[in-house]
This record gives structure tokens, sequence and C-alpha cells, in this order.
């Protein structure tokens, strides 16, 4: 059942943060895999070390959160790596 939750908070945060930068599309796509991937992972590994449920979901979203924004910062530095002058 928690598995399901963490999609779930993974997917309202991915579409969250996809209406608060206006982006559509992939984008948005990106941003909803992205949560998804980082609130199995937090409230998975948050899970295996603690065993509340509501502490995992809490770690969940923090980690969908934090995924997102590494994801950014990623996307961010792929660019102005490529308009670098050479």
């Amino acid at each position: 059942m928690s598995f399901f939750a963490f999609i779930l908070i993974g997917l309202c945060v991915g579409l969250i943060m996809g209406f608060l930068v206006n982006e559509k599309r992939y984008v948005l796509l990106a941003f909803i895999v992205t949560a998804v991937v980082g609130a199995l992972l937090a409230g998975g590994l948050f899970r295996v070390f603690i065993s509340t449920s509501s502490s995992c979901y809490v770690a969940s979203a923090i980690g969908a959160i934090l995924a997102i924004f590494a994801g950014i910062a990623l996307l961010v530095y792929i660019v102005r790596k490529k308009d670098a002058p050479k």
C-alpha cells in the first residue's frame, strides 16, 4: 500500500512543481518522473530504517522535492556547459 502512496506523493509534487514553473508537455513529464523516483527512493529507504508510516510519507515528499531540485540543477549545468565559450 505504501508503494502506491509514494507514487501518489511523487505525482502530486511533480504536478505542483510543473504548474509553479508554468511548464507543459515534456518538462512536466520529466518533473513527474523525477518526483516519483525521488519519492520512491526516499520513502523506501526511510521505511527500511524507520517503521512509522507518517514519517515515511513526509520523507517521501521531501525526497521528491529534493530530486526535482537536483534535476533542475543538473539541467542548468548541462545547458551552461553547452553554451560556454570554447
